[in-house]
């Protein structure tokens, strides 16, 4: 069915176009005249389409102030200065059924530092953003004043004098792309 737009201009829908990561889709339309021999001059568009790169989420250290150091003060200034938490902003552009992978290395007292990954589930509809574990529970999600939806890890192990980091990867639904963000922070 045609749907009017404007003045003289009706649009329709054609579904069925393939979108594939890095390649384009050209899609070109062309109107013919049903009457022979009347000549009509419109313009043949041309557009082309491709899947937009999944961006990367944040890794932010909540105590660090979005610094890539702390205090001892800071550092335990939620009475656990061995602890912090770290907020992991999802990419606006994240879709349903993508999944971030938060790989988090922690210094140790004795020995180098260990590292272990968490895994999430990203579920996306018309009313907003939700985030579960591996295990399926619900992850309380925040959204802040940009708009940006993120949660929050808690009990990521600091050290005075050592760094720990956290890499939070975003894969689409498809595992065809991803994308990495990356922080640190020290105590100091």
């Amino acid at each position: 069915p045609l749907t009017k737009e404007d003045f003289n201009q009706y649009s329709f829908k054609v579904p069925g176009f393939d979108l594939r990561h890095g390649q384009d889709t050209t899609i070109k339309a062309s109107i013919t005249n049903m009457t022979p021999g009347r000549h009509t001059d419109i313009n043949e568009p041309e557009v082309s389409a491709s899947l937009e790169h999944v961006k990367a989420p944040e890794v932010i250290f909540d105590e660090a102030h979005h610094s890539n150091t702390m205090s001892r003060k800071d550092s335990a200034s939620d009475h656990d200065e061995f602890n912090t938490t770290a907020t992991i902003k999802i990419p606006k552009n994240a879709v349903d059924g993508d999944r971030i992978e938060v790989k988090i290395t922690e210094p140790q007292l004795v020995g180098p530092a260990k590292d272990r990954t968490l895994t999430f589930n990203v579920h996306k509809d018309a009313s907003g953003v939700k985030i579960t574990d591996k295990h399926g529970n619900n992850v309380e999600v925040d959204k802040d004043n940009n708009g940006f939806n993120g949660f929050k890890i808690s009990n990521v192990g600091t050290l005075t004098g050592a760094e720990t980091k956290i890499s939070a990867t975003i894969i689409d639904k498809d595992d065809v792309q991803s994308a990495t963000g990356t922080n640190s922070v020290s105590v100091t």
